[in-house]
Order: C-alpha cells, then structure tokens, then sequence
C-alpha cells in the first residue's frame, strides 16, 4: 500500500502535509503509512481513495507496474510540460544541463520541506 501512496501522491503532485492537511491526518502516522511500518484503518482508505479519486482496491492492492510509454503519456498530460519540452528541444545541451540541476535543487528542497 505504500507503494501505492507514493505512486498516487507523485501523479497528483501532492505532499505528505498537503494530504495531512486536507484530510485531518497526524504528519507521523500518514508518513508510518508511506514508510510501511503501519497500516491505516479502513475509513482512513476509504478517505485517501476518495481524496486521489480511485477505488480503495487501487489503493490497497499491488498495481502493475506503468511502462515508461504510460508514464510519458501521463506526463504529458499535465500542465505546461508540452511548452516545457517544446522548449527543451530548442536549446543548448550545455542549457539543458543546467535547467536539470535546477529542477534537482526544487526537488531537493520540496524534499526538505516534506520532512
């Protein structure tokens, strides 16, 4: 199951403290979740399935795991990332490397916000 959060919480760009917060969840027992070292009751399930739009199955039960083509696709799909890798193509390598450790710096730091 926690695989399944941490799948969920990616594809909706969500933070443990925003889910926390939505929700009602102490941050320490939803990140026991997310860490596998416990497992939630059934009403808080149901409350996480309804909050990522999925069925409780989805949330509970192992998913097959999404090729790179579906994850490309999903990518796609959200905002901005067809103007981004638009963008993309037409610079530098050297400008594509730093716009990668840019992104690693915001994700580092949204990582540090997390904890």
């Amino acid at each position: 199951m926690a695989k399944n959060i941490l799948r969920l919480m990616e594809k909706h760009g969500k933070t443990r403290h925003e889910i926390c917060n939505a929700l009602g969840f102490k941050y320490t027992t939803f990140t026991d979740w997310v860490n596998a070292k416990k497992y939630p009751r059934i009403d808080k399930i149901e409350m996480m399935a309804n909050y990522f739009g999925v069925s409780k199955a989805e949330l509970v039960e192992e998913q097959p795991a999404a090729t790179e083509s579906d994850r490309l696709l999903e990518l796609l799909q959200e905002p901005y990332m067809m103007e981004i890798f638009d963008t993309l193509i037409k610079i530098s390598p050297s400008n594509k490397k730093l716009i990668l450790a840019q992104i690693e710096a915001i994700k580092k730091h949204e990582e540090a916000q997390d904890n």
